[in-house]
């Protein structure tokens, strides 16, 4: 398990010279300039040029992530939405969507992974991007990432998200069960001081003709107990389903997160294909505690796994 209020994951190699919203000052801001490769929305399959996220990253010129519109899930309700990343070869980020407004993304000059802009529907508003698994060499094929919005810390927010080179639905099996293991992160919405923590995911699918199940598992001993479980349904490359699970604070408060509206986790299998041990998942979670109950908790965060394990039908 890992705290962390600030700081990055990896360094990003150089700074951005871009500020303000939809442009801002100077030059105009192109967020998808011609030279632009795009993510595809399924992986090539074997054998295909541009195999894994380092060959876009490794291509020159920029490359642009979709997120297929994604509304992430937030400690923030629903104040972001993102449509698209895009980064230079060096995994520098030039912009993103944010309530439909492209903002440009200034480094700042010091930091490791600290980005700001001034945005339309927030006065004041500083974006943190935290750099993604690509830029770890954790990752071939699938990601999760999120930003900090509003504000300077701790009056900060984290939306997240998914993406990378799904497996083609055609190359998805209808049978056999596959595990995977890795890492979630997550902001925890404490009153006033909200934190980040981290730890290990785990991944079980079971796969059949018309899709399948999906089981996900996040959770930490220390510095206090917290479990959540999901249950999901694939359909094509992706899952969708429900997340529940407990908690007990530093302080002995107990939360529970009930199987409701808004407690959910979704995801997508990435990679050539997920019969062996190179198959990748990520996805997203979200839960909150009733409003009726006294102890008031809300959970927002991602995980990324590696397939280690398919038995075949």
């Amino acid at each position: 398990m890992t705290k962390r209020k600030s700081g990055g994951i990896a360094s990003f190699a150089a700074a951005l010279a871009l500020a303000g919203c939809g442009g801002g000052g100077g030059a105009a801001f192109d967020p998808f300039p011609a030279t632009d490769n795009v993510l595809p929305a399924e992986h090539p399959g074997a054998g295909a040029p541009m195999q894994t996220l380092a060959d876009h990253a490794a291509a020159g010129g920029t490359w642009r992530v979709n997120l297929d519109g994604q509304a992430g899930v937030s400690t923030a309700g629903d104040m972001t939405l993102y449509d698209a990343l895009t980064y230079d070869a060096d995994l520098d980020v030039w912009g993103i969507y944010v309530n439909g407004e492209m903002i440009a993304l200034s480094f700042v000059s010091g930091s490791t992974n600290t980005y700001e802009a001034t945005c339309s529907f927030l006065t004041n508003c500083q974006i943190w991007l935290v750099p993604d698994r690509v830029a770890t060499g954790t990752t071939d094929y699938g990601a999760f990432g999120f930003v900090y919005v509003n504000g300077v810390w701790p009056s900060v927010a984290a939306e997240y998200f998914h993406y990378g080179l799904k497996t083609p639905v055609s190359a998805m099996p209808v049978g056999g069960t596959a595990s995977y293991s890795g890492e979630w992160e997550a902001n925890f919405a404490f009153l006033g001081d909200p934190q980040e923590y981290r730890g290990t995911a785990t991944v079980e699918a079971t796969f059949a003709p018309d899709g399948g199940t999906v089981a996900v598992s996040v959770g930490m001993a220390s510095p206090f107990p917290f479990d959540l479980s999901g249950s999901a349904t694939i359909s094509g490359n992706s899952y969708a389903g429900t997340m529940t699970g407990t908690m007990v604070d530093i302080d002995g408060n107990s939360y529970t997160f009930a199987a409701a509206a808004g407690n959910t986790v979704s995801g997508a299998f990435y990679g050539p294909d997920q019969t062996g041990t190179s198959g990748e998942t990520a996805g997203v979670f979200h839960v909150a505690t009733d409003p009726a109950d006294a102890n008031q908790m809300e959970i927002a965060g991602g995980f990324w796994a590696q397939q280690t394990s398919y038995a075949a039908p």
